[in-house]
Protein backbone atom coordinates (compact mmCIF):
# COMPACT_ATOMS: atom_id res chain seq x y z
CA UNK A 1 0.00 0.00 0.00
CA UNK A 2 1.49 3.47 -0.50
CA UNK A 3 1.80 6.70 1.20
CA UNK A 4 0.70 10.18 -0.26
CA UNK A 5 2.19 12.97 1.84
CA UNK A 6 1.42 16.26 0.50
CA UNK A 7 1.36 19.94 2.41
CA UNK A 8 -1.59 22.55 0.74
CA UNK A 9 -1.84 26.38 0.43
CA UNK A 10 -4.05 28.21 -0.72
CA UNK A 11 -7.41 28.21 -2.15
CA UNK A 12 -6.67 26.48 -5.58
CA UNK A 13 -7.69 23.01 -6.28
CA UNK A 14 -4.80 20.65 -5.57
CA UNK A 15 -4.50 17.47 -7.32
CA UNK A 16 -3.51 14.46 -4.78
CA UNK A 17 -2.70 11.87 -7.41
CA UNK A 18 -4.75 9.85 -9.98
CA UNK A 19 -5.94 7.23 -7.50
CA UNK A 20 -4.24 4.15 -8.89
CA UNK A 21 -6.14 0.71 -9.38
CA UNK A 22 -3.26 -1.41 -7.85
CA UNK A 23 -3.57 0.76 -4.78
CA UNK A 24 -6.36 0.91 -2.13
CA UNK A 25 -6.62 3.91 -0.16
CA UNK A 26 -8.32 2.87 3.35
CA UNK A 27 -8.02 6.51 5.61
CA UNK A 28 -6.90 10.36 4.80
CA UNK A 29 -5.82 12.45 7.89
CA UNK A 30 -6.43 16.13 7.20
CA UNK A 31 -4.41 18.33 9.81
CA UNK A 32 -4.76 22.25 9.76
CA UNK A 33 -1.30 23.85 10.29
CA UNK A 34 -2.30 27.39 10.24
CA UNK A 35 -1.56 29.10 13.19
CA UNK A 36 -4.21 31.24 13.73
CA UNK A 37 -7.47 30.54 11.17
CA UNK A 38 -9.83 27.82 10.72
CA UNK A 39 -10.37 26.11 6.93
CA UNK A 40 -13.12 24.77 5.41
CA UNK A 41 -12.01 21.78 3.00
CA UNK A 42 -13.28 20.30 -0.20
CA UNK A 43 -12.32 16.33 -1.25
CA UNK A 44 -13.43 15.69 -4.31
CA UNK A 45 -12.92 13.30 -7.83
CA UNK A 46 -13.08 15.40 -11.29
CA UNK A 47 -14.04 14.02 -14.74
CA UNK A 48 -13.78 16.10 -17.65
CA UNK A 49 -17.10 15.17 -19.83
CA UNK A 50 -17.23 17.01 -23.19
CA UNK A 51 -20.56 17.55 -24.93
CA UNK A 52 -21.63 19.51 -28.01
CA UNK A 53 -21.22 23.36 -28.65
CA UNK A 54 -23.41 25.75 -29.72
CA UNK A 55 -21.35 25.24 -33.18
CA UNK A 56 -20.95 21.38 -33.11
CA UNK A 57 -20.08 19.16 -36.34
CA UNK A 58 -20.25 15.17 -35.80
CA UNK A 59 -17.15 15.32 -38.11
CA UNK A 60 -14.90 17.43 -36.22
CA UNK A 61 -14.74 17.75 -32.50
CA UNK A 62 -13.70 21.31 -32.63
CA UNK A 63 -16.46 23.29 -31.31
CA UNK A 64 -17.06 21.07 -28.33
CA UNK A 65 -17.67 22.33 -24.13
CA UNK A 66 -15.97 20.56 -21.81
CA UNK A 67 -17.56 20.45 -18.94
CA UNK A 68 -16.05 19.64 -15.08
CA UNK A 69 -17.98 17.12 -12.67
CA UNK A 70 -17.22 16.87 -9.78
CA UNK A 71 -17.62 13.74 -6.84
CA UNK A 72 -17.14 15.12 -3.44
CA UNK A 73 -15.59 12.91 -0.69
CA UNK A 74 -16.42 15.84 1.67
CA UNK A 75 -17.75 19.56 1.03
CA UNK A 76 -16.68 23.09 3.18
CA UNK A 77 -15.84 20.97 6.45
CA UNK A 78 -14.57 22.62 8.95
CA UNK A 79 -11.35 22.22 10.31
CA UNK A 80 -10.29 24.43 13.57
CA UNK A 81 -7.06 25.84 14.18
CA UNK A 82 -4.84 22.62 15.35
CA UNK A 83 -7.06 20.40 14.62
CA UNK A 84 -7.12 17.20 12.72
CA UNK A 85 -9.87 15.25 10.32
CA UNK A 86 -9.31 11.61 10.18
CA UNK A 87 -11.34 9.92 6.90
CA UNK A 88 -11.08 6.23 8.57
CA UNK A 89 -12.20 3.42 7.18
CA UNK A 90 -13.22 5.03 3.95
CA UNK A 91 -12.06 3.31 0.68
CA UNK A 92 -10.79 5.80 -1.88
CA UNK A 93 -10.06 3.39 -5.38
CA UNK A 94 -11.40 5.01 -8.37
CA UNK A 95 -10.22 3.65 -11.63
CA UNK A 96 -11.22 6.96 -14.17
CA UNK A 97 -10.56 10.44 -12.01
CA UNK A 98 -8.42 12.57 -10.18
CA UNK A 99 -8.52 13.35 -6.61
CA UNK A 100 -8.61 17.15 -5.86
CA UNK A 101 -8.39 18.96 -2.42
CA UNK A 102 -9.55 22.45 -2.06
CA UNK A 103 -9.26 24.85 1.01
CA UNK A 104 -11.38 28.05 1.63
CA UNK A 105 -9.14 30.75 1.80
CA UNK A 106 -5.59 32.07 0.22
CA UNK A 107 -3.67 31.79 3.43
CA UNK A 108 -4.98 28.24 4.55
CA UNK A 109 -2.58 25.18 5.23
CA UNK A 110 -3.06 21.69 4.99
CA UNK A 111 -0.89 18.39 5.21
CA UNK A 112 -2.95 16.03 3.95
CA UNK A 113 -1.73 12.15 4.29
CA UNK A 114 -3.43 9.47 1.77
CA UNK A 115 -2.49 6.20 2.71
Amino acid sequence: MGYIYKNITGSDATLLEKVNYKTVYNNMTLCNTHLTDSVDISIYFRDITVEPGPSYNEDSDTNTVKTPILYYIIRNVNIPVGATLVLDKTYFLNLKYKMYVQLSAAGSTVSVILN
